[in-house]
Parts: C-alpha cells; structure tokens; sequence
C-alpha cells in the first residue's frame, strides 16, 4: 500500500513555508524513489520524477494542499 507522508516538519523547512512529501510503501517497508529522489514540493515537481505507469493512483493521495 502507497502512504503519502508530509515531511515538512522534519525537514525544518516548513517554518519557512516550504512544503515537502514522500511516499512510502507499506509492502516492501520503503520509502519510494524515483530518478534517484525520495522527497518533493509540489504535485508537479514529483510528476516531472515520477517515471512509472500509476501517475494518477500517487497525484491521488495528495492533500489539495499538495497540488
């Protein structure tokens, strides 16, 4: 199972704003990487890394606030 982690807070970024996120994978107990990244800002900053088939199951458990 995909998860959708807000990391902001951890990063010590979110004071300044900045929002980050991950996704996780419950299956193989994982955070997920694509093209070498594990943390992105914004919907469209992960689509620009994101080179698999399940685009819209990722964009899908993003908060609105992600997007």
């Amino acid at each position: 199972m995909k998860r959708f982690i807000d990391i902001g807070c951890q990063t010590g970024n979110a004071d300044e704003g900045v929002k980050e996120f991950c996704f996780f994978d419950t299956v193989i107990d994982q955070f997920e990487t694509f093209q070498e990244e594990c943390c992105w800002t914004s919907a469209k900053e992960f689509t620009e890394y994101y080179d698999g088939s399940e685009l819209e199951r990722y964009l899908s458990l993003m908060p609105d606030e992600f997007k």
